[in-house]
């Protein structure tokens, strides 16, 4: 049953409060690279979903679908209202602080109430109009018409029309820095990004081939634009309105949005059905996450970290996820008696707890659930197998525990040291006659005589002969 918005956005902006209070990463070891994004979950809507926006206060996702025209509304991943247009349904952007819905189509801003999903107003822009960005500080919208180049620029409280500016001959994207509160437009045909402030030109940075796409983390004012005819990412500093790194991504980039609570940026890379991932503090891609039918549209929730990926080819919302994983490598051994310690590690989640679902660790070692500590002093020699789960606590992200199995191998004691055999006593050493010859011990006595009797002879008296 579907439950009324204003209920939704109440409970879900209270949920964002609470958790934001609530998460405090404990003390283990995570791996700060995304290497386990993949397809966490597929979601039906209509068909040719062409834009994807995030409320952050609500995470409510809306999707703008062009046949038929309308904006599938998705709460916890199931679409929870379907609102019909009058024709036409391309882009789509959100205030997240008045939860208002802003969708292209035609020559026309259709307006929607985010907390009614009911469609309250229709701006009459007199030109065709494509992609939509809101800056919520000064609910300006800004609204781009590919044909004519120009951007209109809208009063979001008044729902007026305040002007229009020519930026190039085919503007593809749009976005804002809701800091700065310039905004950014791509222009496919002279391959450059105009900066504006409201409906004045402050400047053109040159991008690569054919830019198309366009996001900015706000944060970091670093703007990244998509450039579909070079497969690459152009990051751009939005202070000194220079581009300071060019990214290879997959074939024909088009769409692109990021999340500024961890630097995590989406490209959308058409005709080769996949998503890349970067990280935007090193501006390498961490991971390429195949996903059906043409991916178009993308945008990223903040607090879930979330991506949502549109299929022009399809009818279906394909969502990324940074899915849990135990990172740590095969556990040390131990000793009978000795200290032990092993750590495991785990990427992911923002609160990991570490359980025992099976098999049993070696006697005398405990598991630490907050740390992911395996130590004690093991009592008994063998092999033991336990298979350990990691999950955020309480479910916190939405993200499924991943689990591993370890095997930890305890020795057994050392054996005390045993006293050795004797050492032999040293030989005789032989008698030698002065020859050197060994001669045994009765040719020694046999010598000592005979030396004895010529002595005898020697000292005998000698006679005179007569």
């Amino acid at each position: 049953m579907h439950t009324s918005s204003a209920g939704r956005l109440g409970l879900r902006a209270g949920t964002a409060l609470a958790l934001a209070g609530a998460i405090v990463v404990a003390p283990v070891a995570l791996q700060a690279a995304f290497a386990a994004w993949a397809v966490a979950d597929t979601i039906p809507v209509g068909f040719n979903p062409f834009g994807v926006a995030v409320d952050a206060g609500t995470s409510t996702v809306y999707v703008a679908a062009g046949t038929p025209a309308a904006v599938s509304v998705i709460d916890a991943g199931v679409v929870t209202a379907t609102i019909p247009l009058p024709s036409g349904a391309t882009g789509v952007a959100v205030d997240p602080v008045t939860h208002t819905v802003y969708v292209t189509g035609d020559n026309r801003v259709s307006v929607i109430d985010g907390a009614t999903d009911a469609v309250t107003g229709t701006i009459d822009l007199g030109s065709p109009a494509d992609q939509v960005a809101v800056d919520p500080g000064t609910r300006a919208l800004y609204v781009t018409s590919p044909d004519s180049g120009t951007v209109t620029l809208v009063d979001g409280a008044t729902e007026s029309v305040m002007g229009s500016v020519t930026v190039g001959t085919s503007v593809k994207g749009v976005a804002v820095d809701t800091v700065s509160h310039a905004a950014y437009v791509t222009d496919s045909d002279n391959a450059t990004v105009t900066v504006l402030d409201g409906t004045t030109v402050v400047g053109t940075i040159p991008v690569g081939a054919f830019p198309y796409g366009v996001a900015v983390d706000s944060t970091s004012h670093t703007v990244y634009v998509t450039n579909a005819g070079d497969n690459t990412v152009s990051v751009i500093d939005g202070t000194a309105a220079a581009v300071t790194a060019t990214i290879a991504v997959g074939t024909a980039p088009y769409r692109v949005a990021v999340d500024p609570s961890n630097r995590t940026v989406f490209v959308t890379n058409i005709n080769g059905n996949t998503v890349s991932v970067i990280d935007g503090a090193a501006n390498t891609v961490t991971a390429t996450v195949p996903v059906p039918n043409a991916p178009y549209g993308v945008a990223v929730d903040p607090g879930t970290h979330r991506a949502y990926v549109g299929s022009t080819d399809g009818s279906t919302v394909t969502v990324l996820a940074d899915l849990p994983a135990i990172t740590s490598g095969p556990p040390s051994s131990g000793v009978v008696g000795g200290a032990y310690r092993f750590a495991l590690t785990a990427s992911g989640l923002s609160d990991p707890v570490f359980r025992i679902i099976g098999g049993s660790l070696p006697t005398g070692l405990i598991l630490d659930s907050a740390t992911g500590v395996i130590a004690g002093t093991p009592s008994a020699a063998g092999t033991s197998s336990v298979v350990i789960s990691v999950a955020n606590a309480d479910g916190i992200g939405g993200n499924p525990a991943a689990t591993a199995t370890y095997s930890i191998v305890i020795a057994p004691a050392a054996a005390p040291a045993q006293p050795g055999p004797a050492a032999p006593a040293a030989p005789a050493k032989p008698h030698l006659a002065p020859t050197g010859v060994d001669l045994g011990g009765a040719a020694a006595a046999a010598a000592l005589i005979l030396a004895g009797a010529a002595l005898f002879l020697l000292r005998r008296p000698r006679h005179r002969l007569p």
